[in-house]
């Protein structure tokens, strides 16, 4: 039976999944989820929240791009909760120029049973959109080009998918691992970029290696209130990175689901230690936003610390 809310609201939560990304939109009227990305150590917290929020129907499943801290877990939530669609493209495998295996045989599993008769297959690119309850969605990247530059210069990044949501007025930017030669495109395009809420794309990556757009140009073009970055804590790229930090930090309420080097130089252990842990948002038929979840325990954690980087002055 579907959740009766008056206000209909739209959760929209960034789940602590370590290094990697995940995101579970729920609308509540309806009932019912869209899931990005899920890594292997992602599969139990999906199924937590959707328990936690009565199990709502998973409509579809979207992959970005076949980095294993954004499929490794996907498919196997994708079947076990029962979604009904799943969004991927094949071509960004091929960008891979070596250890292709394990994401063929992923690809082998998805079109074969029992994938291919409960899950129809659609492609994850630019203009693929839906609709989940009172929340509007669309892909803004990776474009058809975009997916043979990937391809030619073995660099999936540029394949990578990017996810505009809106409800109630209120936008939500999901930014895979697109690095800043696919948001100069967007721009480049006359894209409106603007959101409230900026999941920032490759857990706080730095930009400059990628001759796109930088990160204060970034943020002007999104002009976000609230900007996620979803890390590990002991990630061996060293995210996230410090200027991009204190960028994001100056004009936006900043959080990260887990603590890492940067934020906070001693550390102890190697095993993922919270700072916001997972970061949620509701949505409400009035046009209003609210942070849930983390929020509170993430602001308290930060501000007993001596000199987090993330409330730093900006940069000169």
């Amino acid at each position: 039976m579907p959740v009766t809310d008056d206000s209909g609201d739209v959760e929209v939560h960034l789940l602590d999944v370590g290094q990697g990304d995940s995101t579970l939109i729920v609308d509540r009227r309806s009932n019912s989820a869209l899931l990005v990305d899920c890594p292997s150590k992602g599969v139990r917290v999906v199924r937590d929240v959707l328990r936690t929020l009565g199990d709502p129907d998973v409509v579809g499943s979207i992959l970005t791009h076949w980095d294993i801290d954004h499929y490794g877990g996907l498919l196997e939530v994708s079947l076990a909760c029962g979604s009904q669609a799943l969004y991927y493209n094949r071509d960004t495998i091929l960008s891979y120029p070596i250890d292709k295996t394990v994401r063929r045989a992923a690809l082998r599993k998805i079109a074969e049973e029992p994938f291919r008769s409960r899950i129809r297959h659609k492609p994850a690119q630019q203009g693929v959109h839906g609709v989940l309850g009172n929340f509007k969605w669309e892909l803004l990247a990776p474009s058809h080009l975009s997916l043979t530059d990937a391809v030619i210069n073995s660099d999936r990044n540029l394949g990578s998918g990017v996810l505009r949501g809106e409800a109630y007025g209120v936008r939500v930017l999901i930014g895979g691992d697109a690095d800043g030669r696919v948001w100069q495109r967007m721009i480049d395009e006359g894209e409106d970029l603007r959101a409230e809420v900026l999941r920032w794309p490759h857990h706080g990556a730095s930009m400059h290696q990628s001759n796109g757009t930088s990160a204060a140009v970034l943020l002007e073009a999104v002009r976000p209130d609230f900007v996620i970055i979803s890390v590990g804590t002991r990630n061996r790229p060293g995210h996230p990175d410090p200027e991009m930090v204190q960028i994001a930090s100056v004009n936006a309420r900043l959080g990260c689901t887990e603590v890492t080097s940067h934020c906070h130089g001693s550390l102890p252990g190697k095993k993922g230690i919270e700072c916001g842990g997972t970061l949620a948002f509701s949505l409400a038929s009035d046009g209003s936003i609210e942070a849930r979840g983390g929020w509170q325990g993430h602001d308290e954690i930060v501000d007993g610390w001596d000199r987090p980087m993330c409330r730093q002055p900006p940069l000169s």
